[in-house]
């Protein structure tokens, strides 16, 4: 019963999720804007430990970005908004871009 309730959640959340494509112009500026930011401040750090996955050869650029590297920034930004909201009690040091 339990693990039918996790699968059943997870189907729904990964059927919820949302494609950085399907956002307006608006939101993508933002979207890119906000990593930007976090390439600016964490990038380094990220590429020295070897955290960021590779990025396919024949990925397309949108504004300097690859639309893999914004579809999984976009992803983790929903992923940050759904914990805040599973978990209202949690204490916020910093946001996730700063």
């Amino acid at each position: 019963m339990k693990a039918s309730v996790v699968i059943t959640l997870t189907t729904s959340a990964i059927a919820a999720r949302q494609s950085y494509e399907s956002l307006s112009k608006t939101d993508v500026a933002a979207l890119e804007h906000e990593l930007d930011k976090w390439k600016a401040l964490y990038g380094p750090i990220a590429q020295a430990n070897g955290f960021l996955p590779p990025v396919t050869v024949n990925s397309a650029r949108i504004n300097g970005h690859y639309v893999e590297e914004l579809q999984r920034f976009h992803d983790t930004v929903q992923d940050v908004q759904e914990a805040a909201l599973a978990n209202p009690d949690a204490v916020t040091v910093a946001s996730f871009t700063e």
